[in-house]
């Protein structure tokens, strides 16, 4: 099955889903998707509710390891990791409050998808890992939106321990989820979530989201982009990478 990104929309929500055969792996393409909908969405006057989800049973294994071992100088990395920042501004500057469902693994990248959403629901199965030091890069152009959620120091232990997974509960407990659920409930909780919010006053929903200051985000996710960018160039990740490809 091929790579997409598909919306769909009842009422006041819009649903966004996205589905890549490698664990739900994000491309360029499959980024530059996902910003061009929520961005699109996002400035709409007459929605609650943008929900994000996947298809399978990971929810997404961060950024795409074969597009990365594709790219061969400091322009195309910027370019791939400006495809996370778009994103993660898109969901931070939407009008509309963003939900995320979680029913799997979540890994780098996707875990600043997760961070910069205003509701996130999870299954008890659900775990996340910054998993970027063990291939020769580092967390810069999500790390805003994960320190601003779970606080620095939870950061530095997620990006200092790349090989360690953490479980729902720990997310749950330091702000990452709002809510963690059987997995044989994921589907109706996420749904009866999306539906609930969709009735309320859509200017007091999107008030609260106006409440939020954005300040210089945009910038820094573009700054840090760059310096994924470069890193990502480098000889020995581009080695590191191969190995994960060969396996």
């Amino acid at each position: 099955m091929d790579s997409y990104v598909k919306v769909r929309e009842e009422g006041k929500a819009a649903m966004v889903v996205f589905h890549h055969p490698k664990s739900n792996s994000l491309t360029s393409k499959m980024l530059d998707a996902l910003a061009s909908e929520i961005e699109t969405l996002g400035k709409r006057d007459d929605l609650n509710v943008i929900s994000l989800e996947s298809e399978g049973d990971v929810f997404c294994a961060g950024a795409s390891f074969n597009e990365l071992l594709k790219i061969t100088n400091i322009a195309q990395g910027e370019q791939f990791f400006l495809g996370f920042a778009k994103v993660i501004f898109a969901i931070k500057s939407a009008k509309a409050l963003v939900l995320v469902k979680v029913q799997g693994s979540a890994v780098g990248g996707a875990v600043g998808l997760i961070a910069a959403a205003d509701y996130v629901i999870s299954s008890e199965s659900a775990r996340v890992r910054l998993s970027e030091l063990t291939v020769g890069i580092g967390p810069f152009v999500i790390s805003p939106v994960i320190k601003s959620k779970i606080t620095n120091s939870s950061f530095m232990h997620l990006a200092l321990s790349p090989k360690l997974w953490f479980d729902s509960a720990w997310c749950l407990h330091n702000g990452l989820f709002n809510n963690c659920v059987r997995n044989v409930e994921l589907d109706f909780e996420f749904d009866q979530k999306i539906k609930e919010l969709s009735t309320y006053n859509t200017i007091a929903v999107q008030r609260l989201k106006a409440e939020e200051n954005l300040g210089s985000l945009q910038s820094e996710l573009y700054r840090l982009a760059v310096v994924s960018g470069e890193l990502v160039t480098n000889d020995e990740t581009r080695r590191i990478l191969k190995t994960f490809i060969d396996r």
